[in-house]
Order: structure tokens, then sequence, then C-alpha cells
């Protein structure tokens, strides 16, 4: 395996990927159905996400119990890199609606550079039953490490779980670009090896597009 190509090209295709590929699937981001009153409350969650700043109507959206707007204000929200969003969006994490847990914890995850996220609750993400859940874990579990956060060296144990045997082979080739983070820790060399196994075991192609 060619480790530093395989490092280079996970770095490149990660943010596009995960943040298209879960949220186009949730179908929150374009109201295409949605009655006039809530075509005008999601507009203007998008005014507010368009400003990058923390406001209590987004914290509203996303404790208003409708779904669609709440995924939204919970990208939005991310998108503050405000710490002020943490607690909101940790509580909406435990969402029983897919795509609103999804978006949460990708949110979530968009903190990791200005707010240390708890590599705790990013694990249990991991570990979701929702594979789109686990996706935008490992996206948060990526900019955990990245941002050097205290205690995410310890994410790439899940991580290397869920590209060994996760049954999505989306988690799994997602799960092996995110380990990319760990090109500089000091278990490097164990984590690339582990990877590489992982890679000579597997079938989809969309996983192995990732090893070179």
């Amino acid at each position: 395996m060619n480790v530093i190509g395989w490092t280079t090209a996970c770095i490149k295709v990660r943010a596009v990927l995960t943040i298209a590929g879960v949220v186009t699937a949730a179908g929150v981001l374009a109201p295409v159905s949605a009655a006039p009153d809530e075509q005008l409350g999601y507009r203007r969650l998008v005014e507010l996400e368009s400003t990058r700043t923390f406001s209590d109507e987004l914290t509203a959206a996303l404790a208003s119990g409708d779904a669609r707007l709440a995924g939204r204000a919970a990208l939005a929200l991310g998108r503050t890199g405000d710490p002020r969003a943490a607690g909101p969006l940790k509580n909406a994490t435990a969402a029983q609606d897919v795509p609103l847990r999804a978006l949460a914890v990708y949110g979530y995850g968009l903190l990791a550079a200005k707010t240390p996220l708890e590599t705790k609750l990013v694990a249990e993400m991991l570990a979701d039953r929702a594979a789109p859940v686990r996706v935008t874990a490992v996206d948060a579990a990526w900019r955990c490490k990245a941002a050097k956060n205290p205690g995410s060296t310890t994410l790439a144990t899940p991580l290397l779980a869920l590209l060994d045997r996760d049954i999505d082979p989306l988690v799994r080739a997602r799960a092996a670009t995110a380990l990319s983070a760990w090109s500089d820790a000091t278990n490097a060399k164990a984590v690339a090896a582990r990877v590489e196994r992982a890679f000579g075991r597997e079938q989809a192609p969309a996983v192995r597009w990732h090893e070179t």
C-alpha cells in the first residue's frame, strides 16, 4: 500500500464526500415540498447560517421538534464555530430522527477546531445503529484528531473497528479516509499496518479506492 498516496488522497476527498453523501441522502437541505410557512422558516435559517453567527433563533429551531428545520439548524450551529453551540448540538445527538442525529453529530464535529470535543460522545456515535450517523461521527473523529483535541488519539481504535467490520462499505471507506489523521501519531506505524491489512481483505471497490 502506498501510505503517502493514501494519506494525501484521503485528506483531499474527506470533507466533500462526507457532507455531500450524508445530508443529501437525509433530504434536509432542500425543502422541496415544504409548506410556505416552513419555507420561510427554512430560508431564515439559511440566512443565519450564511453569517456564521451564533443565534438564539438557531438553538430554538434545533429544539423545535421539526426535524427538517432542526437539521438545518444543527448544520448552521456547527458552522458558527461558536463554543455555545456545543451544548445544544450534544443534546441533539440523542434525537430519534436519524437525519437530525447525523447532522447534529456533523455540526458538533465542526466545532473541534475551536472547542475540544468529548471523545467519549464521538466514540458512542461511531457505534450508532444508523450508518449515516456513523459516517458523520467518522468525520467528527477526524476533525477531533486533526485539531489535536485531548484524548483524540484513542479514537483510532473504534475507527479501525469500523474499517475492519462495519457492514456498510461507505462507513468503511470513510473510516479509511479519517485514519489519515493518525499519520503523525505515536502509533502511526501500527495504525498504517492495520489499515493495510484491512485493505488486503476488502472486496468493495469503493473502499479499496482509498488504498492508492
